[in-house]
């Protein structure tokens, strides 16, 4: 059952990748719609969450109190990532982004004691190689020390999201996944919101309107978000972190590089389609259940 949320969550991920890819190109102009485009999105994960879970019950201090560091780490994820891939190579700042994987994933073997077989750490060594042939980076000259500080505020963040949904669904509330992921929402949605009109007011305004197509766009995003999320912090408290977090990534990465090429006709390079055989190797010998372990 599990294996199969975690299939569920990576076909989400590559339908919120590909809206987020056609509305970013298409809509967003600067870093205000960025923020606003964000915030539209909380607000429907929220919305989602809300629907889904019914009536709030009333959470637990240890919830809110992580549920708000998950939405602080969502919006400093959302501007270092959009900042970087604006200042930089993209190649490059996905290739390490992605690397952030390898925060949760040892994380679980040091704190929670999981177990982990050989057959796994070369699973992961070889979807890191998978990840770097995926990226394709190419030598360019907009690396500069901005752009790297900004890949490491993207880098730990996404892994420190990973390592909250650990620390709460291996705690005693992890029955309150519902109310913890609308908190981190409803607050991160609220603080872009306030960002948008200090940034408007600074000078900086939005282009875009909700009346255009961004709406349905940013609606349907933010449902996918909200759900793999939902399935992504259930998944943290059954399945150990070297299989959950190197398969949810690369299984996501692969499929969104293939919807690129099918949807967008972004045409792969051989250098990427190996990494895609690479990373299809990987996750089989990450999820090799019939390992020794140790």
């Amino acid at each position: 059952m599990e294996y199969l949320i975690l299939a569920s969550a990576c076909v989400v991920s590559t339908t919120y990748n590909s809206l987020i890819n056609r509305s970013g190109k298409k809509y967003i102009k600067n870093i205000t719609d960025n923020f606003s485009f964000c915030a539209l999105l909380a607000f429907f994960a929220a919305l989602t969450l809300l629907i889904i879970g019914g009536k709030p019950e009333s959470p637990s201090t240890f919830t809110i109190i992580w549920a708000l560091a998950y939405g602080l780490f969502t919006v400093t994820y959302s501007v270092t990532s959009v900042l970087a891939m604006s200042c930089g190579p993209m190649s490059y700042t996905v290739l390490i982004i992605c690397s952030a994987l390898m925060l949760p994933t040892f994380s679980g073997f040091a704190f929670w004691h999981e177990k982990v077989a050989a057959v796994q750490i070369v699973g992961v060594a070889v979807l890191m190689v998978s990840i770097y042939l995926g990226a394709n980076p190419k030598k360019d000259g907009r690396v500069t020390l901005k752009w790297f500080l900004l890949c490491l505020g993207a880098f730990a963040s996404s892994g420190f999201l990973g390592i909250i949904q650990k620390i709460h669904q291996r705690s005693d509330y992890a029955g309150e996944l519902n109310i913890f992921l609308f908190i981190a929402f409803a607050a991160s949605a609220v603080l872009m919101t306030v960002i948008c009109v200090v940034l408007s007011r600074l000078g900086v305004r939005k282009t875009v309107s909700l009346r255009s197509n961004i709406l349905p766009l940013g609606a349907f995003a933010g449902i996918c978000e909200g759900l793999v999320n939902l399935m992504m912090l259930y998944l943290a408290g059954k399945l150990a972190s070297v299989i959950l977090y190197p398969v949810y990534n690369g299984a996501a990465l692969m499929l969104t590089a293939l919807a690129a090429s099918v949807i967008f006709k972004e045409k792969l390079s051989k250098t990427q389609t190996a990494g895609f055989i690479l990373g299809v190797i990987s996750i089989v010998l990450i999820g090799n259940m019939t390992a020794n372990l140790f």
